[in-house]
C-alpha cells in the first residue's frame, strides 16, 4: 500500500494521458479589445496594440462596426414581449435579459437591435456574455464535447424580409457560454418593426429547445 500511494510526475502524467488528457505547451497571452469608431474600419492581422509597455498583436483581419447594439428583444411564441435598451447603461448596468424569457421553447424569438445597419459580406463577430453565476457550474463545452440543447435559426432582416443570417461560428453553443457569435450577412439590412418602432434586427428563433436554465 506504500509504494502504491508513491506516485511522482512521470506517473501522473502517464494516468493523465491514458485518460486522453495532455500538458499544454506555452500559449501567448490574450485579451479581447472594444474599440469605437466613427466609419466602419477594417485592421489586418498582426497590428500592433500596447497595453502600456505590454505590446498585443491581432490575431486576424477584424472589421470594426461603428454600429452598436441598441436594445435587446425577447418576444415569445404567444406574442409577450420584454425589451431591455441603452437606458440601463445610464445607470451602470448591462443591456442584460433572458433571451427566449423564463421558459425557452419553440417559437420564442430573441432579437439584437442595431442603431445602424451592419456591412454586407463581413466577417461581424459580436461577443455574448452569459450568466454563471449558477450554485452549480456548467461545464465548459469545447471541441469533442457539444451538448446542443437548441436548435436557433438565426436571421437577419433585408429588403426580402427576414433572410438566414449566414451563421458563420458560434462559440457559445446555442448560448451556454461566454463566446462570439460570428455572422456574414449577403444583402444590406434593412428596417422591421420591432417592439418600440423601426429598427435593424438580428433574431434567433428556437426551433427545438431542451435549455435546463432560462
Amino acid at each position: 500500500q506504500y509504494y502504491l500511494n508513491q506516485i511522482g510526475d512521470a506517473n501522473r502524467k502517464k494516468y493523465l494521458k491514458l485518460l486522453g488528457i495532455h500538458r499544454k505547451t506555452k500559449q501567448p497571452a490574450g485579451t479581447l479589445c472594444r474599440f469605437r469608431v466613427t466609419a466602419d474600419l477594417t485592421i489586418p492581422a498582426g497590428m500592433k496594440l500596447f497595453a502600456g509597455n505590454i505590446c498585443f498583436e491581432t490575431g486576424a483581419r477584424r472589421c470594426l462596426v461603428q454600429g452598436d447594439i441598441a436594445a435587446c428583444l425577447w418576444q415569445g411564441s404567444s406574442g409577450e414581449t420584454e425589451y431591455v435598451d441603452r437606458e440601463q447603461l445610464r445607470f451602470g448596468h448591462h443591456i442584460a435579459c433572458y433571451p427566449f424569457g423564463l421558459n425557452p421553447g419553440r417559437g420564442d424569438a430573441f432579437y439584437m437591435v442595431f442603431d445602424r445597419p451592419l456591412p454586407v459580406e463581413e466577417r461581424i463577430r459580436i461577443y455574448v456574455q452569459i450568466y454563471q453565476d449558477y450554485p452549480v457550474r456548467r461545464t465548459p463545452v469545447g471541441e469533442g464535447m457539444n451538448p446542443v440543447l437548441a436548435d436557433i435559426s438565426w436571421e437577419y432582416f433585408c429588403s426580402e424580409g427576414w433572410r438566414a443570417a449566414g451563421l458563420a461560428a458560434d462559440g457559445t453553443y446555442g448560448l451556454l457560454q461566454n463566446d462570439f457569435l460570428e455572422f456574414e450577412l449577403k444583402k444590406p439590412m434593412a428596417e422591421t418593426i420591432v417592439s418600440k418602432g423601426p429598427a435593424f434586427c438580428i433574431r434567433g428563433r428556437i426551433l427545438k429547445a431542451e435549455y435546463d436554465i432560462p
